[in-house]
This record gives C-alpha cells, structure tokens and sequence, in this order.
C-alpha cells in the first residue's frame, strides 16, 4: 500500500488533497486494474462527496465509455432501494432519468411491480403520471396474457375526458342497469355508433 494514514476522533480525516483554482483540477485522483477509488465505511456512507457548483456540477459523477453502467446502487437489505434519491426543495426531481433513443426510466421486477409510483399530494398529484408532448399516447398499459390496465378507485376506477374509442368488446359485470327510458335510449345510441365502428363488437352484461 502506497499511502497509510490513521486518525482518531470526531470529524478526522486521515487523508486530503487540494487543487489549486482551475479548469479540470483533480483534489484525490485514483487509478486501478480493477477498482479506482475505494471507500468503505463502517458505521456510514463507504464514499461522501459534495459539490457546490451551480452551473450543474454534480456530487457524485459517474461515466462509462466501453458500454456499462454509469453508476451501480446494490443492495441486499430488505426494503431498501439500490439507489436513492431525493429533492428537498420545490419543483425538484427525486430521480431523473433522460435518454436518446431508449427509454428515459426503466424499471424491472422479476416477482413484484417493474414501476411503483405512490403520492401523498393533498391538491391534485397523482401516483404515476404519463404525458406525450406530441402526438403519442401518455400512458400505455400492454399484458401479453393478463390485463393491460387495471383500475380501482375509491370513487371511480377511471375518468376519461374526452371522446373514448373501444375497439373490441365492452362488457359490464356486476353492474345495474337502470330501466329509464332515457338512459336506454342513450345506451341504444350508443350501441349503435360502436357497431357503426366495429361491427363485431358488442356491449354486454354479466
């Protein structure tokens, strides 16, 4: 081992390095067949680092040019995420992710839920929020042999503003159907522009 320092105390720190003011200046530089920089900590973070750039310098800085991952969070504690984030100010991302061509986030389970969105907003939030700035779908739900998108709410299951276009069947189960002449009425007319649409569709009820 090149270097081997040892300190006690509060706040100690064993060893530092400063760069002078400078464009690409280096404090600490490390270099590895295998590993770069370790930092292991016994009872805290392994690795801390701050940065007070506010031109969009980051604490942590991770990079790979030969195809891998930029940074890895692992862990095997239960409840515990890999890699966490947080924003404490307003309007702030906890966890952003951009890409070119692929997808900007993505998430994988083998056993539970690929992407879990929860809120507590009290004025409108919502758990998961998709959006197209073009002419795309915001939100897209795909089951090879399950459902697409299911929907449970407290007050309604789902809210749609706007026309809605069916293109197999619509089937009701478990619900009433009024005897209203009007609603009827409504619901002949209905059925009458989806077959308009689809002819081999139908609305029914369980």
């Amino acid at each position: 081992m090149a270097i081997n320092e040892t300190v006690t105390g509060d706040d100690s720190v064993a060893v530092t390095g400063t760069a002078t003011p400078g464009e690409r200046t280096v404090g600490v530089g490390g270099r590895g067949d295998a590993v770069g920089v370790q930092g292991k900590g016994a009872r805290w973070h392994g690795v801390e680092s701050l940065s007070n750039s506010t031109i969009g310098g980051a604490g942590v800085y991770g990079a790979n040019s030969a195809g891998s991952a930029g940074v890895v969070g692992e862990t095997s504690g239960r409840f515990n995420p890999a890699v966490f984030g947080k924003h404490s100010d307003t309007e702030g991302q906890g966890v952003l992710g951009d890409a070119a061509n692929g997808a900007g986030v993505a998430g994988k389970s083998k056993n539970w839920v690929g992407v879990h969105g929860e809120s507590e907003s009290t004025t409108g939030g919502s758990g998961v929020w998709g959006e197209h700035k073009g002419a795309g779908t915001g939100t897209i739900g795909f089951s090879a042999q399950g459902v697409g998108v299911h929907a449970r709410g407290g007050r309604l299951a789902g809210l749609f503003e706007g026309s809605v276009e069916v293109t197999g069947d619509l089937v009701l189960t478990g619900g009433m159907w009024p005897s209203s002449s009007t609603w009827l009425y409504e619901r002949t007319i209905l059925m009458r522009s989806v077959r308009a649409q689809s002819p081999s569709s139908m609305i029914r009820a369980r």
